[in-house]
């Protein structure tokens, strides 16, 4: 099918940018990544590929001897003034494009080896406990998406990421907890049982034909990325557009919230394997007593 493909569209495409990212989304080293990862690679190919040079052409049709690293550089930086974490993605998706290239003879060298990424500031937002509780009281209204108030819970008790709580499931609930899979390096947990936490898991989405996910939709599946990142939004302007919340804050520092709530060892809690990948999560202003 797919010299087929090239012998209708003839060599016109062939060695630029659009053509090498195209045989890469092909490959089955692609094929091989999680559905979440291909989704953000897709996202990112279209950005590449349709951005707009200075003399009106677009990068994707820009011929591959012709990008140097400052090419690379020059399209970071432009984007960079408006998309500073998107354009990070987007850069890390050519590095490994080029590098799929390079070991397959397709290219003479990786433009990208080399090109530093933007700085990145670190997210402070800390969830006020108020706002927590208002936002959740709302998810409990949610008919079409009765999920979100159990992953509000399940994601500030367990400190998990979006997608962990999404897959969580009903094997993971055992005697002595809840097995936490997390993802990102980070270490396998078991959270213990408490009552808050049994409230959580035993609030079901409602299903005919049964799930193995803790959460999930009316089929039984795990609810997906979009769904729920559909479902978020709309909470989020629902509080917002009612003046219970004054600023929007995403899901994921729910997990940044529970970290810093959490009276103890802050790295442990996390299930990170380094004190600075915890010290991001820990967002809650301390307090501490003055000199005597």
């Amino acid at each position: 099918m797919w010299e087929a493909y090239e012998a209708l569209r003839g060599d016109a495409g062939r060695g630029t940018l659009r053509w090498l990212c195209e045989q890469y989304l092909a490959s089955p080293a692609f094929a091989t990544k999680r559905p979440a990862t291909q989704s953000d690679y897709q996202f990112c190919h279209r950005q590449v590929i349709t951005a707009k040079l200075a003399n009106g052409d677009v990068f994707g049709d820009v011929t591959l001897h012709r990008i140097k690293p400052g090419t690379i550089v020059k399209y970071r930086d432009k984007r960079g003034e408006s998309a500073r974490v998107r354009v990070n993605r987007e850069i890390a998706y050519l590095s490994i494009v080029f590098s799929w290239a390079y070991e397959r003879d397709m290219v003479k060298l990786n433009p990208v080896k080399g090109v530093k990424r933007l700085p990145e500031p670190p997210r402070t937002r800390y969830v006020e406990d108020r706002e927590y509780e208002v936002v959740y009281r709302q998810a409990l209204t949610k008919v079409k998406a009765t999920y979100l108030a159990p992953a509000m819970e399940l994601a500030y008790l367990m400190r998990l990421r979006q997608v962990e709580v999404r897959t969580l499931q009903k094997s993971d609930c055992i005697l002595d907890g809840i097995r936490a899979r997390r993802r990102k390096g980070s270490r396998e947990q078991i959270i213990e049982w408490s009552a808050r936490l049994q409230a959580a898991v035993a609030a079901d989405t409602p299903s005919p034909i049964g799930s193995i996910y803790v959460l999930h939709d009316r089929r039984g599946q795990p609810i997906t990325k979009s769904a729920f990142d559909s479902a978020w939004n709309t909470l989020m302007t629902e509080c917002l557009s009612a003046g219970t919340l004054l600023q929007r804050f995403h899901f994921h520092d729910l997990k940044a919230k529970g970290v810093s709530d959490f009276d103890g060892d802050k790295q442990q809690a996390a299930g990170h394997k380094t004190p600075q990948m915890a010290a991001v999560y820990d967002r809650k202003i301390h307090r501490i007593k003055p000199t005597k």
